[in-house]
């Protein structure tokens, strides 16, 4: 208990809709974006480095990790939204889809996992680890629609806005939770 949780949204990926979303690799832009990250020394006081089981998840984390010589502990419960539907090609229509998951809540749409699912899935991970470790400074790795639904419900944000949240959401974007209240927004 006690611990300082830095959630990292993923670098930017490369979309390759021939490859299931969970085996996306991260762009060259990402790992440019992820080198000038770590050489700036943000996240040099972490002690514990946690992933998302997904690819691009644990190809961030590895800048981390190999600068602070650390491990990767990885938990399937900081997955991204479960897509059984696959990927929705086109922007647009990704993001009517994504608004969709934000808007309805608990309803499940084109077998993708229900927001009120992934939420609880996060909630119960970050919660596990908070017991697991004391006085630590961990860092997540995970990914932009479940870290909006985490970061949402601890701000109180109204359902409406949390679109836009994601939105605006950067890659790579962090932000800061301690006992469950959120230090630094993880949306700028």
């Amino acid at each position: 208990m006690n611990n300082s949780i830095s959630f990292l949204r993923h670098a930017k990926t490369i979309i390759d809709q021939n490859t299931p979303v969970d085996n996306w690799e991260i762009s060259n832009n990402g790992k440019e974006k992820m080198s000038k990250i770590t050489s700036s020394g943000i996240f040099d006081d972490i002690d514990i480095i946690i992933s998302s089981e997904e690819k691009k998840a644990i190809q961030t984390a590895a800048f981390i990790a190999e600068r602070l010589e650390k491990k990767i502990i990885t938990y399937s419960d900081f997955n991204e939204l479960r897509r059984e539907g696959g990927y929705i090609a086109g922007k647009s229509e990704y993001e009517k889809q994504v608004r969709l998951i934000f808007e309805e809540g608990c309803s499940e749409i084109k077998k993708w996992e229900t927001a009120g699912s992934a939420l609880n899935r996060i909630k119960r991970a970050t919660d596990l680890i908070d017991k697991k470790y004391t006085n630590m400074k961990i860092l997540v790795v995970s990914h932009g629609i479940i870290l909006s639904l985490y970061f949402g419900y601890l701000l109180d944000v109204k359902k409406e806005e949390y679109f836009e949240r994601w939105r605006r959401m950067e890659f790579c974007g962090w932000g800061i939770i301690k006992n469950k209240k959120v230090i630094k927004d993880i949306v700028n």
